[in-house]
């Protein structure tokens, strides 16, 4: 379902690989860009917000899953908060019981009493 999105040609062979967007000051993108590089990653895209179509925050959290409900009524979606130590974990469990094919995972970084957990809202599309 990602090749299906305006950002198709952003995200690279996206079916294989895991995409993060991330909005942050101009001062930042070295850095990030350095952070994925070891890591493996790459910067596909980057952009100011006064050359953006619309504004970055389109493309987050619960503003996705409203694009995703206009464009195909057959999409429906799981929210939830993971907790922070079983995160990775929650998100294998949930992608091993629906598979890629019918489930996009969505998640989002949240502070949760200073330590670094997921808030989910995956897009579910429910097979037959």
């Amino acid at each position: 379902h990602a090749a299906d999105t305006r950002w198709r040609d952003h995200l690279l062979d996206a079916a294989d690989r895991n995409v993060t967007m991330v909005q942050c000051s101009p001062t930042s993108v070295g850095p990030i860009d350095r952070l994925a590089e070891e890591r493996g990653g790459q910067l596909s895209r980057q952009q100011s917000a006064e050359a953006a179509e619309r504004p970055f925050y389109e493309f987050g959290w619960n503003h996705t899953t409203l694009h995703a409900l206009r464009s195909d009524k057959s999409t429906t979606y799981l929210q939830a908060v993971l907790e922070p130590a079983r995160a990775l974990e929650l998100v294998r469990t949930v992608e091993a019981e629906f598979g890629a094919d019918e489930l996009m995972q969505h998640l989002e970084v949240v502070n949760f009493n200073g330590r670094a957990g997921f808030a989910s809202l995956a897009l579910l599309w429910p097979r037959g």
